[in-house]
Order: C-alpha cells, then structure tokens, then sequence
C-alpha cells in the first residue's frame, strides 16, 4: 500500500474514533476519562513534541481530560525548544508547540 494512501486511511479511522468519543450515543469508558500519555523519540525536538501537540488537541476537541507529555530518550537536547521547522509545522496546522522544552526521560 502506498504511503499517502496509508496515511489517508489512518487519519480517516483516527477522526472516526475522536468523533465516535465526542459523540453522546457512547459513553466514554472509565479509563478513557483521566489518562497520562508520554510521546517520545530520541532528542525530544522534533517527532514527539508535535505529537504531543497533535494529541493534546485532538483529545481536548474530544471533551477528554488527558496529560500529554513528550521526552526524549537522551539528553542531548534538554532545554532547547522544538525543531523550528516542527514548529513551522504544528503552526500550518493550527497547533503551537513553541512553548514546549525538551527534556530528558527519565
């Protein structure tokens, strides 16, 4: 299957669950209502903060109370605000992650 196809299908099942959630005829599950979610890859500048963001957006869109949070798995990075360009990105699609800072899991 080709990527962009892939990506069409993914995105379609995701916007399906967000909206089966929002929706009143099901009620969210007990362990949906209170979660903490941590996204991480290697320098904590770039994938996981605009995942982070992604989340964070969707499930507030969706009524739920969940903590997102994002690490990376080494420290080289610690401090430093996201890649410009995943901040150019998470902006072309509504969503503002300048504020995150990365930090080390631990």
């Amino acid at each position: 299957m080709k990527p962009e196809v892939r990506r069409r299908k993914i995105c379609k099942v995701s916007s399906l669950f967000f909206s089966l959630l929002r929706s009143s005829i099901f009620p969210l599950p007990a362990y949906l209502c209170a979660m903490k979610i941590l996204m991480v890859c290697l320098g904590n500048i770039c994938r996981s903060p605009l995942a982070e963001g992604i989340l964070q957006q969707k499930a507030g869109e969706a009524g739920l109370d969940w903590m997102v949070d994002s690490a990376g798995t080494n420290g080289y990075h610690t401090g430093e605000p996201p890649h410009h360009l995943s901040i150019k990105v998470a902006k072309l699609n509504g969503i503002d992650i300048s504020r995150q800072r990365s930090r080390k899991f631990t």
